[in-house]
């Protein structure tokens, strides 16, 4: 009876959980930061407002068999627009979701739109899991990535693959950003920090980026 009582308890606690995690919704703003993103991670988010042109959930969220792609665009902007400003993608994958296993199997900072990458760390843990974080700044003539024409963009990547997978993407439109190397590297380094941060539910902020825009 006991052992009944408790299990229903720690349903019910679980329910509660699920319910309070943040779930997107093309519908919404979000600013600041997303809290509690699908049970998974706190997720920082650049200065203004921000809200969702594309999103794809699939799966069943409290059973962590799940995976989620949501892109993120500055709110005061048309879809038209989104090209020439300022992208975030976040995707999250859950514990039991075969999507999470495949992308554990592979490391995006090794693909070739990294190329000549300022920021690149690949931190492969022996159990298994691991770390990426890298950036790419395409603002910079120099840096020569084939097959990317007319892009001006300042990319960073942070990835974690635990029990769970977090894949943030931030890239920012360089003509408005201090964008030479040293800017580039610092802001990557500021971000990581932060992302990293949240993740471990510590205190974060990315409002520092508007000290880098023209």
């Amino acid at each position: 009876m006991i052992k009944s009582i408790l299990f229903s308890a720690y349903i019910f606690i679980t329910s509660i959980a699920v319910v309070s995690a943040q779930q997107f919704s093309l519908d919404d703003t979000y600013e600041s930061k997303i809290k509690d993103a699908y049970g998974i991670t706190d997720v920082p988010l650049p200065p203004g407002k921000w809200k969702i042109f594309d999103l794809e959930v699939v799966g069943t969220v409290d059973t962590g068999d799940f995976f989620v792609y949501a892109s993120f665009m500055p709110a005061n902007i048309s879809d038209q627009e989104r090209r020439y400003n300022d992208t975030v993608n976040i995707n999250l994958f859950g514990s039991s979701s075969e999507e999470t296993d495949y992308r554990k199997s592979y490391f995006i900072c090794d693909q070739n739109w990294f190329a000549g990458s300022d920021i690149m760390k690949i931190d492969k843990r022996p159990d298994g899991t691991f770390e990426e974080k890298c950036g790419v700044n395409l603002a910079d003539p120099s840096v020569n990535v084939g097959q990317v024409f007319g892009n001006t963009a300042m990319n960073y990547q942070y990835t974690l693959c635990e029990e769970s997978c977090v894949e943030l993407f931030y890239s920012f439109e360089g003509d408005n950003y201090k964008h030479d190397r040293e800017n580039f590297i610092e802001i990557g380094n500021k971000i990581f920090s932060n992302v990293e941060n949240a993740i471990a539910g510590q205190s974060n902020s990315l409002s520092f980026i508007s000290d880098y825009k023209n």
